[in-house]
């Protein structure tokens, strides 16, 4: 079973709206002329804006579902002033956003395209499970990693049933990840168009946190995107995690719960296809409550049938021990308490804490341990004994539930995909835990009782690279600026050298054999071997046992 997944900061963050400059600017791509905006960065120096630029025609009518199609140009000169739409997706108990998202924000320190003299370029992919979200400043805003002298590149992408739809017939034009594929056609729109933007295309370091980093690793695994990127950095999410496996044919699924019974095939793809969105949203909530145990896969990637023309040909892990993906510089990381994250979720909806119920709900599939069976029945045990003990989950031992989410769904596959990379990559790959924890913590503040746990909850590190809507101001000699200029500098210089910088230390990267990482706290950064090592090597062990590592 998956975690709970209700994104509660992107909920919440939706509806602020960031204040703007009057001041506009003009600029002419290949598809058309824009008029954007001058900005302030945190240091109050100017950068220019361009936002809601079409990279895909609108995924709408006979396009739903379908792979994007390529922007055309446009006529005259269009607004990039206004924030990015949200794609269509659930916010609480509402259905929010619209189908014609596929737009993304360039921000530049510099415009004039001087080949010469082209800066590196960072593609953010934003999380939210692959059911929600979107690259809107509430959360995302740029005034803090452009003040690394980059161009920054933040895109919106079909989620839910919309980006991860699948029919099995190849004349349907349906085979699943349309989601990923929209990621994919902006970063081939980056390649022909950053130079405008002055941004290097020989320099794009993709960059993604939770479902976001999931996808910057299934693109470095994936043939279709060879050659859109120079550097990955994998924030709190790998394409080897047990959250990321989808349901197949699950166009099938969805049509039986909206009541689509026809046999023709064609006839019931194109009636979905012209259903109302809120149609489409309706019958996704309508699956989780038939199929609790496999919804979160509805919108989730999947390995692609029809391996020819396959986003995702085969499974993840098998395509990084074969080694045939794209080789590059990588920074691979979680941070130390992200099942905070998860405790919050399940307080706000209970009222309380809870328990495990079930500790094989953490055993992945790929184990391949049928549940209700003694196996799994003395695993669960074993599991339980672990981090739990003869102790019961309380308001003062939250520990147990803290660990295990942070262990299962972030920690452990970090560590596995890193280990195996090392092994047929030829680049360095760096691997680090976020354990940084001031007023920057953006999903603890926003609870008083996570307050009182020590550590970086589960997207606290946004807070640290994007400015927020209720990000804190940022004082000089505060313990949040000199925190910010720290973990603002790692990404900047990795993107920029392929190797992140960081003061009276040397960040060596992870060795066959040898898991070196660096700690990133709050008032230094301090390099080390084998992060959580007690807890990891639990599940090396319970891995090897089952002859999966």
């Amino acid at each position: 079973m998956l975690p709970p997944i209700n994104y509660v900061l992107f909920s919440l963050l939706t509806f602020f709206v960031v204040g703007s400059s009057s001041e506009e600017i003009e600029l002419t791509i290949p598809d058309g002329t824009l008029i954007g905006r001058v900005r302030y960065d945190r240091f109050g120096t100017e950068f220019y804006s361009f936002q809601s630029i079409p990279f895909a025609k609108p995924p709408v009518g006979h396009l739903r579902f379908k792979d994007p199609v390529e922007n055309e140009p446009w006529l005259g000169i269009r607004d990039a002033t206004q924030d990015v739409p949200q794609c269509v997706q659930i916010s609480g108990s509402n259905i929010i956003g619209q189908e014609d998202c596929l737009y993304l924000n360039v921000d530049t320190p510099k415009l004039h395209k001087n080949e010469s003299n082209l800066l590196p370029v960072i593609v953010f992919i934003h999380g939210g499970g692959f059911r929600s979200g979107s690259a809107r400043d509430a959360i995302y805003g740029p005034e803090f990693l452009i003040t690394e002298d980059i161009v920054l590149v933040k895109l919106n992408y079909r989620v839910n049933m919309f980006g991860f739809f699948s029919l099995d017939d190849p004349a349907l034009g349906a085979p699943g990840n349309a989601g990923l594929k929209d990621q994919r056609l902006a970063l081939e729109w980056v390649q022909k168009n950053i130079e405008y933007f002055g941004g290097d295309p020989d320099q794009v370091t993709i960059y993604g946190q939770s479902a976001g980093g999931a996808s910057v690793h299934l693109h470095v695994l994936s043939p279709q995107s060879k050659g859109l990127f120079s550097k990955a950095i994998m924030q709190s999410g790998v394409g080897i995690s047990p959250t990321k496996t989808g349901v197949q044919n699950s166009g099938l699924y969805l049509a039986r719960v909206l009541g689509v019974t026809t046999d023709d095939v064609s006839e019931m793809f194109l009636t979905l296809q012209y259903l109302p969105p809120q149609f489409i949203m309706q019958g996704f909530l309508l699956l989780s409550q038939i199929y609790p145990m496999r919804w979160a896969g509805f919108h989730n990637p999947i390995v692609e049938k029809h391996k020819e023309t396959a986003f995702l040909p085969d499974d993840p892990m098998k395509i990084l021990r074969e080694g045939n993906y794209n080789k590059v510089p990588m920074m691979i990381g979680y941070t130390d308490a992200e099942g905070i994250f998860f405790e919050q979720i399940i307080r706000n909806v209970t009222g309380q804490p809870q328990p495990v119920s079930d500790f094989f709900n953490f055993v992945p599939d790929e184990l391949g341990i049928l549940p209700g069976t003694p196996e799994a029945l003395k695993l669960a045990e074993e599991i339980k004994e672990f981090y739990q003990g003869g102790v019961e989950i309380s308001p003062d031992f939250m520990l147990p539930l803290i660990n295990i989410n942070r262990d299962t769904w972030y920690a452990f596959p970090a560590r596995r995909a890193a280990v195996e990379h090392i092994k047929n990559n030829g680049y360095p790959v760096y691997f680090y835990r976020f354990s940084a924890d001031t007023e920057l913590n953006v999903v603890k503040r926003m609870d008083s009782i996570s307050m009182g746990f020590l550590g970086a909850a589960h997207a606290d590190d946004i807070g640290y690279l994007f400015k927020t809507a209720i990000s804190p101001e940022i004082l000089n000699g505060s313990v949040e600026e000199i925190a910010l200029q720290r973990v603002t500098r790692i990404w900047g210089s990795f993107a920029k050298h392929s190797h992140p910088l960081i003061e009276g230390d040397h960040w060596i990267p992870v060795v066959d054999g040898v898991l070196n990482y660096m700690d990133i706290g709050t008032f230094r950064d301090i390099s080390g071997v084998n992060p959580d090592e007690e807890n990891m090597s639990f599940w090396l062990d319970i891995f090897e046992r089952f002859g999966v590592l």
